[in-house]
C-alpha cells in the first residue's frame, strides 16, 4: 500500500488529513474519536480573543468598584491568565494524555495584545503547533496597508516568542492576495491555512432581525482554495494546508496534487461523523495505489507543470473559457 505518512510545518504526519478547528475537536471524546478514525493531526476548537477581553473588563469593573482597591494591580497581572487560557492549557494537556496524534492548538485573534504571553504558555502545555486564526473587520478610514500590516505583526511577535512551528488561517478577502499571503509567509509562518470560511449573516423574515448565517461548506467551494494553492505553493517557502469544500478523498488528492502539504476537513465530518475520516484515509491510500503513485510526496504538486500556459490559466484563462461556456449554455 502506498505511504501516507508526510510533514506539515515540520511535525511527522501519519497521514496529510487534519481535523480543522471546530466542536468536533472542542472536547476530549471528540479529539479520540477522530484519532481513532485516522486523522493525521487535528486543530483544537480555538480560544477566542473577544471572550477574554470581554470577561476580562467585566472582571476589573468589579475590582475596581471593590473594597480593596490595593489589591487591584496585583491581580489585573493574572486576570486574563486566570479567566482565559487556563482551561484551555489544561484542556491541551488532557487531549495529549488520550491521543497519540499531533494537537495543534488554536487561537481566534484580532490583536497581538494576548497572544505572546498566551501562546508561550500553549507550548509548555504541550501542544504540537498554533494555529492563528486572525480576523479583524476594518474600520472605515483604515487603508489595505495598515491592515494587512497588523496581520504580518501579529504573526511575527508570537512567532518571535515560540519555538513551536506556528501555521496561520486566513481568508481569500483581501487586494492583493497574491502579495500578502507572501507577507505572512515571509513574516515567521511556517505554514498557511487556504482558506478560512467566513460566516456570515442573514435575516429572520418572521422575526424581521438579523441572525447569524451557519451554514456548512459545500464541496463547489473547494475551488477557491484549489487555484490559490496551485498559485502560491511555488511561490513560499511554507507549507500549505488545503481548507474549504473538502467532502471526499478525490478532493483531498487535487489538493496535493496542486501543492498543499495537508488537507484541513471539517463539514463533512459534522455530517457524516467523525468516523468519516476512515473512508477518506482509505480512499486517498485506495487511488494511489490504483494510479502507481508510492507515497503521498510523490504525489505533491504532480499537477503543476510551471509552464507559462498553466500560469495563465491559473491566473485568467479560466475566467475567459468560464465565459465562453456559459455563452454555449442552452436554457
Amino acid at each position: 500500500m502506498a505511504d501516507l505518512t508526510t510533514q506539515y510545518m515540520g511535525i511527522d504526519l501519519d497521514n496529510p488529513i487534519i481535523v480543522g478547528s471546530s466542536g468536533l475537536t472542542g472536547s476530549v471524546d471528540g479529539v479520540k474519536r477522530c484519532a481513532d478514525a485516522g486523522a493525521g493531526a487535528v486543530v483544537l476548537k480555538s480560544m477566542f480573543e473577544e471572550l477574554i477581553i470581554s470577561r476580562s473588563e467585566d472582571l476589573e469593573h468589579e475590582m475596581i468598584q471593590s473594597e480593596h482597591p490595593e489589591a487591584y494591580d496585583y491581580i489585573r497581572a493574572e486576570l486574563g491568565m486566570r479567566v482565559g487560557p487556563r482551561p484551555y492549557l489544561k484542556y491541551i494537556e488532557d487531549v495529549k494524555k488520550s491521543v497519540d496524534i499531533p494537537v495543534i492548538a488554536s487561537v481566534n485573534c484580532i490583536s497581538s495584545r494576548w497572544w505572546v504571553p498566551y501562546a508561550e504558555n500553549i507550548e509548555a502545555a504541550g501542544a504540537d503547533g498554533l494555529e492563528l486564526n486572525i480576523s479583524h473587520f476594518p474600520e472605515a478610514d483604515e487603508t489595505s496597508e495598515v491592515i494587512e500590516q497588523r496581520y504580518a505583526d501579529i504573526v511575527r511577535e508570537v512567532a518571535d516568542h515560540v519555538s513551536l512551528p506556528v501555521a496561520v488561517k486566513l481568508g481569500p478577502y483581501f487586494t492583493s492576495l497574491r502579495r500578502f499571503l507572501g507577507t505572512i509567509a515571509g513574516s515567521g509562518a511556517k505554514a498557511l491555512v487556504m482558506f478560512n470560511r467566513l460566516y456570515s449573516v442573514d435575516v429572520n423574515l418572521k422575526k424581521q432581525e438579523i441572525v447569524p448565517s451557519m451554514k456548512m461548506s459545500s464541496p463547489q467551494e473547494m475551488l477557491v482554495p484549489l487555484r490559490w494553492i496551485g498559485i502560491m505553493s511555488g511561490e513560499i517557502s511554507c507549507d500549505i494546508a488545503a481548507s474549504t469544500g473538502i467532502h471526499d478523498s478525490e478532493s483531498i488528492v487535487k489538493m496535493l496534487m496542486v501543492g498543499a502539504n495537508a488537507v484541513q476537513v471539517c463539514s463533512v465530518l459534522y455530517r457524516k461523523g467523525p468516523e468519516h475520516l476512515t473512508e477518506l484515509r482509505n480512499g486517498l491510500g485506495q487511488w494511489l495505489d490504483d494510479n502507481g503513485v508510492a507515497s503521498v510526496d510523490d504525489l505533491r504538486g504532480a499537477a503543476l507543470k510551471h509552464t507559462e500556459e498553466e500560469s495563465i490559466l491559473f491566473k485568467r484563462l479560466q475566467y475567459v473559457k468560464a465565459l465562453e461556456e456559459a455563452a454555449e449554455y442552452k436554457y
